[in-house]
């Protein structure tokens, strides 16, 4: 499915149902030769008045066809009537829909995608141009859509990813005019990206009826991985060689101290999320927080690399002093632990891959 597609399920006519002349002629013809048949039954000297009708049609009418002609009141000695025999005529009802080329509010639909071609190409030009601003103006339109609201393609074709990638790089109204990249993520623009994705999780919670439709466990994976690229990259911008000439090691320490809280807070989210069913046994979940222990790893062996920092380092952030305090040793074991961890994830992931594949 392509992601530059309209965020709305498009009708296809429906075929058209025509009843073959070919049948109507062969039935008419079947009719007309049961009447012949009866003609030439009534001339034939074989044929006797006084026989007894009953008789005629006891040997070919089945006792459950009995009750039901009786029900019906028929009797035995005739045939059935046309159509819709037993059944009564069925009720006409008053059309509903809307006519053929308009929309609910009465715009022609021509016109009505057309208007959602165009948002959905200002969206995409604006994204590949860094006019974030844009962007989030035409996807507020193409949101505020009343067909758009009601369709279930807003969510199943990416739009709300779309959405979650504007988000990340919006910032303050205060400071839109100030000189900031709007290509940047800010911390603003995260905080509003998860609050769209836990909205999403609450109204599209997962079923067992739909398990293939997009629903919480796919709104999960996509805020983690944002918020993952949000801290990595946050951090990438502070460790460029540029910062890297003008800072200390106490400012490094430190900036790998911070990257280590948030994906701290980052693990400890994903394990209340994988406290219940179905998310717990999610093997992407599963293989995200396994990566996740590898990072947390990744950054105690860094953290345990570097010197005692200073006493200026205590004011840095919002680490009080006592956090700062760097023990080797200690990170040394707590990566051993992260790897560890991971390795049992990593195990149980094969192990459910086996369970899948195994004869039953």
């Amino acid at each position: 499915m392509s992601i530059f597609s309209l965020p709305v399920n498009l009708p296809h006519p429906a075929p058209l149902s025509q009843t073959p002349q070919s049948q109507a002629a062969k039935r008419k013809r079947t009719g007309q030769g049961h009447y012949d048949e009866d003609q030439d039954a009534a001339l034939s000297p074989s044929h006797t008045s006084h026989q007894s009708p009953s008789k005629e049609y006891t040997a070919i009418v089945t006792p459950l066809e009995r009750v039901q002609r009786r029900v019906a009141g028929h009797p035995l000695d005739q045939p059935f009537p046309d159509p819709p025999f037993p059944h009564s005529q069925p009720t006409p009802r008053r059309s509903t829909s809307t006519p053929r080329g308009r929309d609910r509010t009465g715009v022609p639909s021509s016109l009505h995608l057309q208007h959602l071609a165009t948002l959905t190409s200002i969206v995409h030009v604006s994204i590949l141009a860094q006019d974030y601003h844009r962007a989030s103006r035409a996807l507020g339109l193409m949101f505020r859509d009343s067909t758009v609201a009601r369709s279930a393609a807003v969510r199943n074709k990416g739009f709300m990813g779309i959405a979650a990638e504007v988000l990340l790089r919006d910032v303050p109204s205060q400071t839109q005019q100030s000189n900031i990249n709007s290509a940047q993520i800010s911390r603003y623009g995260l905080d509003k990206a998860k609050q769209l994705y836990q909205t999403l999780i609450v109204r599209h919670p997962y079923h067992k009826s739909w398990p293939e439709s997009v629903n919480a466990v796919d709104f999960y994976l996509a805020m983690f991985n944002i918020w993952i690229y949000a801290v990595c990259t946050e951090n990438e911008e502070w460790a460029s060689p540029e910062r890297r000439e003008l800072e200390s090691n106490n400012h490094d320490l430190a900036t790998k101290l911070g990257e280590l809280e948030q994906a701290s807070e980052i693990a400890s989210k994903m394990d209340d999320c994988m406290s219940t069913l179905p998310y717990m046994d999610e093997p992407e979940l599963i293989r995200l927080r396994a990566m996740v222990d590898l990072w947390i790893a990744d950054l105690y062996e860094t953290c345990g690399v570097f010197p005692a920092p200073d006493d200026q380092l205590s004011d840095i952030g919002s680490m009080s002093a006592s956090d700062i305090q760097v023990n080797p040793q200690d990170y040394m074991l707590r990566a051993m632990r992260s790897r560890e961890q991971a390795s049992a994830r990593f195990a149980k992931l094969r192990g459910q891959a086996r369970d899948d594949i195994s004869p039953t």
